[in-house]
């Protein structure tokens, strides 16, 4: 019953919304260099977004951990299930191994279910996030791609790329549309193809949230994260190990 108790919360914080964000992540040291031929950074933009682009459905069994900042850190067992940028499901399982509580997403409905209460709550949120839900503002086409081994990258009308000051690393530099008022930091491999960190801010230099790879596995041909872990600007922290894909 506590577990399930713990669980019955989640949709408290997605109908009452979140507080403001108290804390700051921590920015990433100055860089010590850039390069300055765009054509390198066009062809590195392309090359990712070239990453698993034949992946387009996926499922899996793991353990999340959720909370931090304002909010007791939980876990539970989960499977998940994605096919592109457009539909994605959470169940969350208790002791026994049956659902406690699942949340879907098909691209314009967001759906929340509740088995043990019998509930069942849905809004329409076209470009959905999670900033409700766990005070994180990450949009879930970005879940989808992360969980598919792509790299989420935002609309942009430039890119840069930098070398980082410590070890032979490098960072793509994404600069939103000015209407978006977004920028993101791609941290790449010495090889420039795989992505590992990425941090979103907001205008400048505002950071909105921040998503670090600390492990990968091969499936079937496919580099996949086996474990996520995503930051807000809070403290609140959401970390997704993956044990079977």
């Amino acid at each position: 019953m506590k577990h399930r108790l713990i669980f019955f919360l989640i949709p408290i914080v997605l109908l009452c919304g979140c507080g403001r964000f108290k804390q700051r992540i921590t920015e990433t040291q100055p860089l010590a260099s850039r390069f300055e031929d765009p054509q390198l950074a066009s062809h590195v933009v392309t090359s990712l977004k070239r990453t698993n682009s034949g992946l387009k459905s996926f499922k899996g069994i793991g353990r999340i951990k959720f909370g931090g900042g304002p909010q007791v850190m939980q876990s539970a067992r989960t499977v998940f299930a994605g096919y592109h940028t457009e539909k994605l499901r959470f169940e969350i399982l208790g002791l026994s191994g049956q659902p406690i509580t699942s949340f879907a997403y098909d691209s314009t409905w967001f759906y929340l279910t509740q088995y043990a209460e019998n509930s069942f709550y849905r809004k329409r949120i076209p470009n959905a996030d999670l900033n409700r839900l766990l005070n994180i503002p990450i949009k879930i086409d970005t879940i989808n791609l992360l969980l598919s081994g792509q790299v989420p990258m935002i609309d942009h009308f430039s890119a840069q790329l930098e070398r980082e000051t410590a070890g032979n690393t490098y960072i793509l530099l994404l600069q939103g549309r000015w209407w978006q008022r977004q920028h993101e930091k791609i941290y790449l491999s010495a090889d420039m193809k795989t992505a590992w960190k990425y941090e979103m801010f907001k205008g400048s230099e505002e950071p909105i949230y921040r998503m670090e790879i600390k492990d990968f596995k091969n499936y079937q041909g496919y580099q996949i994260p086996k474990k996520v872990e995503v930051f807000g600007r809070d403290g609140t922290t959401i970390l997704l190990e993956v044990d079977r894909y």
